[in-house]
């Protein structure tokens, strides 16, 4: 759940801020700009408003469900290798000359 809130909490912080701003500041432009852009700013509020609710909405459910639930996509940091774990020949060079002595 840890995981699911600090997700949440990037996209809120980047997302809401700047677009919320951009929404704004298209009303006064939809409501004196005319008939041409009065269309084509309703269509970026809608637009912009409908991104920032499935970004802030859909998208963390979707995390949760693959990530979180279902576990097909691995999060989780790569397995280190324990020191002296792999042998001396097992490296790609001893593949190699391997073939060439063929």
């Amino acid at each position: 759940m840890v995981e699911l809130l600090m997700f949440t909490e990037a996209f809120d912080k980047h997302n809401v801020g700047p677009r919320s701003k951009r929404v704004l500041a298209l009303f006064p432009l939809a409501l004196h700009g005319g008939p041409l852009w009065e269309a084509l700013c309703y269509a970026q509020i809608g637009g912009l408003s409908l991104a920032t609710l499935v970004t802030l909405f859909i998208v963390p459910v979707i995390y949760s469900i693959f990530v979180l639930d279902l576990r097909i996509i691995k999060w989780a940091a790569p397995e280190r290798v324990q020191p002296g774990a792999l042998s001396i020949d097992s490296g790609p060079k001893a593949v190699m000359g391997a073939e060439s002595e063929r």
